[in-house]
């Protein structure tokens, strides 16, 4: 039984949706995640030896397995259940905000550079504008970034969990599914897990495609020196969004 539920969790996982489609993933995932609870609970119970009386005033154990669940286990089940649909759903909600906000500022930020200031203007926006909106928005226990397999800041170089995640998005989107569809929750007690890929557009490629101009390279090599994010192409996811809230505090 317990199989089977881990490997529905891992089946919502990988099933992408849409940013506007998010609530409907949490609330499959929240079944799953509430299901394992429930077993969990009733198997805690039928394993705990009932204590009965016997004729004689005597007390004695009953057998391995007969306890029932009880109204009031079962109502407590049931406030158990809300409330964990509850925090999983403002989790993501609070996690999709930010992830508006940061693409929102992002873009405006880049959008009035280089209509200023041309492409070299742009990187340089990007280079001192992101890590701050970043910040700003990394608040009330949440760490907010972006990360790629092919990394421009070298700060943003993705863990293990992240890297297996940007691999299976751009698997996904070259066979076919659209990039707004590739989101992926992580949770569990300490810690919830949000990322959103980030798509490759004609804007994206001046700065990160295989043809970059010299000029713009130049001041790409200036801001960074260690960069890897070049060669891509509109078939290729560029990142993604990651968000981490610590839960333990």
């Amino acid at each position: 039984m317990m199989k089977r539920v881990l490997i529905y969790v891992a089946a919502l996982t990988l099933f992408g949706f849409s940013q506007f489609g998010l609530a409907a993933l949490a609330q499959a995932k929240q079944r799953a995640v509430l299901f394992e609870f429930a077993i969990n609970q009733a198997e805690a119970v039928h394993t705990q030896p009932r204590l009965n009386d016997s004729a004689d005033g005597k007390v004695e154990r009953a057998t391995e397995g007969s306890v029932e669940k009880t109204p009031e286990l079962k109502k407590q089940m049931m406030l158990d259940r809300n409330a964990a649909s509850n925090d999983q759903q403002e989790l993501i909600t609070q996690a999709s905000l930010r992830v508006k906000q940061f693409s929102t500022q992002l873009k405006a930020e880049l959008g009035a550079a280089i209509q200023s200031g041309g492409l070299n203007a742009g990187v340089e926006v990007c280079h001192s504008k992101a890590p701050k909106i970043a910040e700003r928005l990394s608040t009330e226990g949440w760490s907010v970034a972006r990360t790629s397999l092919k990394t421009r800041n070298q700060e943003n170089t993705p863990d293990q969990w992240e890297t297996d995640t940007l691999t299976q998005f751009d698997a996904r989107f070259k066979q076919g599914e659209k990039a707004e569809n590739l989101i992926t929750i992580r949770s569990d007690k300490k810690h919830f897990r949000l990322m959103k890929a980030i798509p490759m557009d004609q804007v994206c490629l001046a700065c990160h495609g295989t043809s970059i101009n010299p000029s713009l390279q130049k001041t790409i090599q200036k801001y960074y020196p260690n960069d890897s994010a070049t060669g891509f192409s509109l078939e290729d996811i560029r990142g993604a969004f990651t968000l981490q809230k610590d839960l333990s505090e």
